[in-house]
């Protein structure tokens, strides 16, 4: 026996009696109580039984029973939901006293049988929509790209299966009515493919990390033993892991200088507003796009370009120990406001482990050397412009610079990499503390120095280990090409520091965070809650109460104050020296 279809009387044009109970439940839901064994002027609540009459046209649906109207909102409400529409508030759009036609009206008359209620297809508001024969439309700006990216996103987040994929790619192009993206998921894997030559898988040994080239010349080679440790390789696959991927720069970078909305914007650091004295807006008011721009230099030509590169890991998971380390760069002659808008992908290393420099930056190095000398052509006006671009400047934050330097770590002796300070043990730790020596900054001809000393001694040289591989990339400083990272140094590092001994040393005459200081504090900073990372710049916890307590997610009454507070000591320090 077939099994019944569940609530009929749901269906569209469908004239079926809607159960008493559910009526009762409905109108209790809405605050408006219906007791079957009550009456009303007369009437036995429990007689009465509403149905839906929709007419053939479908234009107009009305409820009609043997009582008196239900309040308004209430019945709009009920026929709302058995209707399918969600009503957002508890009233009806403003004009429905007054519209005849447009929303649900009340019409008052001396019989009950003529008590009804009408609606339109037209939406009855409050972001409800009855109307779903309209057709679809495309909004946004999604490219083809972007929109197979998210769906394989998706798929991966998902684990949805490949049938399932290609369910969805054909919904989703049957919902366009065209092809937007590839029909299956073999056509997508094809838009990959045409991309592959361009890019490189790089082999190396998983045991000691040496380099053994690309993959298509170890297969070329037939190389199955690691010529270091003799320890066996198969280029075959790349199941095991010890890979990385190196992505072409110059065609990227043609992709950015054929477009002709940004070719306009490339003389901006001859365009931009002048400053006044040695103010330091931009990377050309350093010292070494200074030097490089220099009659006679390189980027003396208005048509050879510049461009900052860094590199950073980030987890793939909260709880994973593999990590991505990609290296991106984005040109510098370009606006600050579009400039991080087309950043380029020149590597990527995927793993366990953190990235041998020496092995994951000599693809990057190569390309550079080609970029520096060989230059890019791209189409300006109809005609054909050679730029040279070289790579000036890395921004990456102390535990990155070290390794890509070959030096030690800023927990060591000479572990600056900016000047020769020895760093003092203390507490088992070494510290660079303030002393009156002067000790000497580094530079890149002592810095060479130092890697070839390493390298033959092979032992440390003033914190340098051995030659990297960016003393072979044309125009780059070893030393001064490194900038100071400001998030990590200023922002989490000298004014964090300073703020935590400031709200933290309770027993401290320079103590702050007490409530008598708070009041002083909130006359001076406007307090504010901050969400997104890249506003927060260094939001500390305070606790008006109690005191501070800075970075910690557990107190819960806790207001963010802005680290302006650390302008205000002055004035503090007169505070507790007048009281």
């Amino acid at each position: 026996m077939p099994k019944r279809k569940y609530k009929v009387y749901l269906e569209p044009h469908c004239s079926l009696e809607i159960p008493r109970s559910t009526h009762r439940r409905i109108c209790h839901q809405n605050e408006y109580e219906m007791p079957a064994d009550e009456t009303r002027d007369g009437v036995t609540l429990a007689d009465e039984t509403p149905t839906f009459e929709i007419p053939a046209d479908g234009n107009h649906c009305g409820v009609k029973g043997d009582h008196e109207s239900l309040p308004h909102e209430d019945e709009a409400r009920i026929l709302a939901d058995h209707q399918g529409v969600f009503m957002q508030e508890n009233t009806l759009p403003e004009d429905a006293e007054s519209s005849d036609s447009s929303n649900f009206q009340r019409e008052d008359s001396e019989s009950p049988d003529d008590s009804n209620f009408e609606c339109s297809n037209d939406p009855p508001g409050n972001g409800a929509d009855t109307d779903m024969d309209t057709s679809l439309k495309a909004t946004g700006k999604t490219s083809r790209a972007e929109a197979l990216l998210m769906i394989l996103t998706y798929a991966a987040r998902h684990q949805i299966t490949g049938s399932a994929l290609d369910d969805l790619l054909k919904l989703i192009n049957h919902l366009f009515g065209q092809d937007v993206v590839p029909a299956s998921k073999y056509a997508s894997n094809k838009v990959f493919q045409r991309n592959m030559d361009k890019v490189e898988f790089i082999l190396y040994c998983k045991d000691c990390k040496t380099s053994l080239g690309g993959q298509n010349e170890v297969l070329a080679r037939a190389i199955t033993v690691c010529s270091a440790c003799n320890s066996p390789v198969d280029p075959t696959t790349l199941n095991n892991g010890a890979f990385f991927i190196s992505v072409p720069i110059a065609p990227q970078i043609q992709n950015i200088l054929h477009t002709p909305e940004l070719q306009t914007k490339l003389s901006y650091r001859v365009d931009r507003p002048a400053k006044a004295g040695n103010i330091i807006s931009d990377i050309y008011d350093g010292d070494l796009y200074k030097v490089l721009s220099a009659p006679g230099e390189i980027l003396s030509d208005p048509n050879n370009l510049s461009y900052t590169f860094n590199s950073d890991g980030s987890p793939l998971y909260k709880s994973s120990r593999f990590s991505i380390w990609p290296i991106h760069l984005h040109l510098n002659e370009l606006p600050p406001n579009i400039r991080f808008k087309h950043v380029i992908l020149a590597g990527l290393w995927f793993g366990s482990t953190e990235p041998q420099m020496h092995v994951f930056l000599k693809p990057f190095v190569d390309q550079a050397k080609a970029l520096a000398t060989k230059a890019v052509s791209w189409k300006k006006d109809e005609g054909v412009v050679i730029s040279k671009v070289v790579g000036l400047c890395c921004c990456v934050d102390s535990k990155a610079r070290p390794a890509m330097q070959n030096c030690t770590q800023f927990n060591g002796h000479f572990g600056c990499g900016f000047c020769l300070h020895p760093g003092t043990l203390v507490n088992r730790q070494v510290k660079y503390p303030i002393t009156e020596s002067d000790y000497p900054d580094r530079d890149a001809e002592s810095m060479l120095k130092d890697m070839e000393e390493a390298l033959n001694l092979k032992k440390n040289v003033r914190g340098v280990k051995g030659p990297s591989p960016l003393i072979n990339m044309p125009f780059f400083d070893i030393v001064w090409g490194f900038a100071p990272d400001y998030m990590h140094a200023v922002l989490l590092g000298v004014a964090r520091q300073h703020a935590m001994l400031l709200l933290e040393s309770v027993d401290e005459p320079y103590y702050i965070g007490n409530p008598t200081i708070y009041l002083l504090l909130q006359e001076e900073v406007s307090f504010e809650e901050v969400n997104k990372a890249d506003e927060m710049l260094c939001m500390f916890k305070i606790n008006p109460d109690k005191g501070s307590k800075v970075e910690r997610q557990e107190k819960k009454k806790s207001v963010a104050v802005n680290p302006k507070v650390l302008s205000l000591i002055n004035r503090i320090a007169e505070f507790e020296w007048s009281t």
